[in-house]
């Protein structure tokens, strides 16, 4: 979204004049004038302000608490190599594929259509600012592996309010052992913590140079654990805990198709 497209929707949304805009910003030690706003809010024009004029009108058009540099961010994202954009979008729809597949079955079509759309109408500066914040990235580093973010947002259309932990999908299975609940070339999702009897983990064995399996797990002891398919085609097998890396418990997963 173009800075000028978003500077447009944040006055748009505060309802307010660009005389007021203007006399808000000096609140916020920024000096402009009702027609210099109007000139930004004009793609022709091609113009940028800086960074502290930026903050100023966002936080004058009431924008989101910690989302005050949004204005600036989207400025730099309009100068930014194509490859980081393409990066940057990749990783918004992995997000948002993330969210879609958590909800599978549990909500109806349209309001899955509509949740989709909430992501894709995301600005891009508010997707970087939202999963780079000090929550997120504090997040990261409790648990290695995972991003375990709560977003909330209301979803007027369908009447539903959203909270769920988005975890980016990253590993691969390699067999079918946990068909039809899992399959090979599924992607999962992995919680790194203690595993205990009952639990889906993602396993590696050593003596394999790739292959990454699920599997249901009895543990018997600290030296073995018992790994247990669904698919009648995979064997029961008992191994040895120096035998294998259990990467994590497994909590959620994308169909491949």
């Amino acid at each position: 979204m173009p800075y000028t497209q978003l500077l447009n929707q944040l006055i748009d949304e505060s309802k307010l004049s660009a005389k007021q805009i203007a006399e808000k910003c000096k609140e916020f030690g920024v000096n402009i004038t009702p027609s210099y706003i109007s000139t930004l809010r004009n793609d022709k024009n091609n113009r940028t302000p800086s960074d502290d004029v930026s903050v100023a009108i966002a936080k004058a058009c009431n924008a989101e608490k910690g989302y005050e540099n949004i204005l600036v961010v989207e400025a730099y994202l309009d100068i930014a190599p194509k490859e980081i954009i393409k990066l940057i979008e990749m990783l918004k729809d992995v997000f948002t594929n993330s969210i879609i597949g958590a909800f599978e079955n549990r909500i109806t079509t349209q309001q899955m259509k509509e949740i989709r759309k909430q992501f894709d109408n995301m600005p891009m500066a508010k997707f970087l600012i939202a999963y780079t914040s000090e929550k997120a990235i504090s997040s990261i580093k409790k648990q290695p592996g995972t991003l375990n973010i709560v977003s909330k947002d209301f979803y007027k259309d369908t009447n539903i309010t959203v909270t769920q932990e988005i975890k980016p999908v990253g590993f691969s299975i390699s067999d079918n052992g946990m068909y039809p609940i899992i399959s090979k070339g599924d992607m999962v999702n992995v919680e790194i913590r203690e595993y205990k009897t009952g639990d889906i983990v993602l396993i590696k064995k050593k003596d394999k140079k790739a292959n990454l399996l699920a599997r249901k797990i009895v543990v018997g002891n600290k030296k073995q654990i018992t790994l247990i398919p669904i698919n009648n085609d995979f064997p029961t097998e008992t191994v040895s805990v120096d035998d294998i890396i259990v990467l994590g418990v497994i909590t959620q997963f994308i169909r491949q198709i």
